[in-house]
């Protein structure tokens, strides 16, 4: 079992806090080595999903919960932990610990890498992107990304390449 098979998870739970109506995205990465941890926090400011439909918002509901247990058990199965906090007009804080030992660089760099795919695609909204361990921290906004791209089109994947160089390059630089 390898953080790979949980990157899909990682993905979908960014993906659901987007669809929450939130304008404020945050994700982070905490690495600490002398615990050999890594903790990742996705949070917003959404709303929830809002139906008026009871039917959809049944379904909705059990979809997350039956994601959420997924992704518990494939980061349990690792040595790992998940947990979802959801209130009302407060957003939602998505938690997951994993244990490094049980993890290679490569493949948190995928996760990483994941991360600015999903940040580049939405460029509306306000995501900050927070990777820190004992010897740093790095920092990157979509609103930062945004405004350098200006009207260049992000449908490019040079783009996202370089904006991925520059994300590991910067991370290697103020936190290796």
């Amino acid at each position: 079992m390898s953080m790979k098979r949980l990157i899909p998870y990682i993905s979908e739970a960014i993906q659901y806090t987007i669809n929450q109506n939130a304008n404020l995205i945050e994700i982070y990465f905490s690495e600490s080595i002398s615990n050999n941890q890594l903790e990742i926090v996705i949070k917003n400011n959404g709303k929830n999903i809002e139906t008026s439909d009871t039917e959809k918002s049944e379904k909705l509901q059990k979809e997350q919960t039956i994601n959420s247990n997924a992704l518990k058990n494939e980061a349990e199965k690792i040595g790992g932990d998940f947990s979802m906090m959801s209130a009302a007009e407060h957003g939602t804080i998505l938690t997951a610990k994993f244990k490094l030992s049980h993890l290679k660089s490569t493949q948190l760099e995928m996760a990483i890498k994941t991360i600015i795919h999903l940040v580049i695609q939405h460029l509306n909204l306000n995501i900050i992107f927070t990777y820190m361990n004992e010897k740093g921290e790095y920092m990157m906004q979509s609103n930062d990304i945004k405004s350098v791209l200006d009207d260049m089109p992000i449908d490019n994947n040079k783009i996202e390449d370089l904006v991925t160089k520059l994300v590991m390059e910067n991370i290697n630089t103020y936190c290796k």
